[in-house]
Order: structure tokens, then sequence, then C-alpha cells
């Protein structure tokens, strides 16, 4: 029989969203103590908070906290980061203006640009939000993201998208295309970031 940890997981997905906000908010702290209980039937409730990064506000930035921590352990780094569908969603999600857990969601991409799976976020393209100002380039929308902090959203810093950046840098490809004008705002996307790097002495 399951344990009522193991029942507890389970109900991440139940149909009322109420059990489903009640079993995420108290999953949280045994994504730290305790993420092998994510990992049975072959990574199944990854697979299942996954697809809930995309709930009611409240109930995602649980899950999302969750992943965060889950994005630890190496097994699931991996499953996450190559994972085309779910990377596909972050992104959607992160460009919104109106996004409450886009912090969380930054710094759950900063997690992910630890496998080198990651580096496919060069390739990806979508159509940007007019208030952003920026191309179909993913990889450009978050350098506009970062730069225009909470002017953009005002929930989010996007600070953690610092720390991707950095990761995502070990890869010649994007660190070419750092340096390289962009033709949407004949802008090289390294002196957009550049500036958060100098201080006032």
């Amino acid at each position: 029989m399951p344990t009522e940890l193991e029942e507890l997981v389970g109900l991440v997905v139940d149909p009322n969203p109420q059990v489903r906000i009640i079993a995420a908010e108290h999953l949280v702290p045994y994504s730290i103590s305790q993420p092998n209980i994510f990992k049975s039937e072959n990574l199944k409730p990854v697979h299942n908070l996954k697809l809930l990064i995309k709930d009611l506000p409240n109930t995602a930035e649980h899950i999302i906290t969750i992943l965060i921590n889950l994005s630890a352990d190496n097994e699931i780094l991996e499953n996450l980061a190559s994972d085309d569908k779910f990377i596909t969603e972050i992104l959607r999600q992160i460009i919104v203006p109106t996004e409450p857990n886009a912090n969380l969601l930054s710094m759950l991409l900063a997690n992910l640009a630890k496998s080198d799976s990651l580096k496919a976020i060069l390739q990806k393209k979508q159509a940007p939000p007019d208030e952003l100002k920026s191309d179909d380039n993913v990889i450009n929308q978050l350098v506009d993201l970062f730069v225009k902090e909470a002017a953009y959203n005002k929930h989010a810093d996007f600070d953690h998208l610092s720390y991707l950046f950095a990761d995502l840098t070990k890869h010649a490809e994007i660190r070419h295309h750092f340096v390289r004008r962009q033709d949407y705002d004949g802008v090289i996307p390294i002196t957009k970031l550049k500036v958060f790097t100098e201080h006032n002495l």
C-alpha cells in the first residue's frame, strides 16, 4: 500500500483545485528533504508536476518551487532540461507581462542551464508580446526581459536570468550570439548586460 507521503504526491493531480494547492504546498519541504518520492514509476510524479506549471497561479507557485528544488537531482535535472514541450511552456509563460510567477520561472530556467541540454534554447523562437519590443528569438526575449525588469512585469525583476546567461555562455554558439549585433534593434546583446556588471565607486 502507498504511504501517506506517496498518497500526497498523487493528490497533486487531483481534479479538485483546492486539493491540488494543499497537496502542492505540503510537498514543497519534501522536495528538498525526500526528493526520491518524486522519482517513483519512472519519474511519473515529475511528469505530472511539469504539466501543472500552468495551473492556477497559487498552485503553480508551489509546483514551480518544487521543480526548482528537484532540479538539484541530476536525473530529474536532465529529465526537465531535455523536455522540449516543458521548456517551450516555461518560455511561453515567462514573457507574459502579467505572469505572477515569472521570477520563479527565471530561477527554474537558471537551474536547468546546469544541463547541456538547455543550449537548445538558442534555436527556439516564439512571437513576443508587443510590450517586450523584442524579436522572435527566445534568447533575445530573455535578455530584453532582464533589462526591462519590473518596468515590464510588476511581479518580477528577472534577476535570476543573469545566472541563466552565465551558464549558457559556456557554449561557444551562445557566446557567439551574445557578441553579434541583432537585426531587430541593432544592438549587441552583451552590451545590454554589461551595464549590470558596472558599479559606481
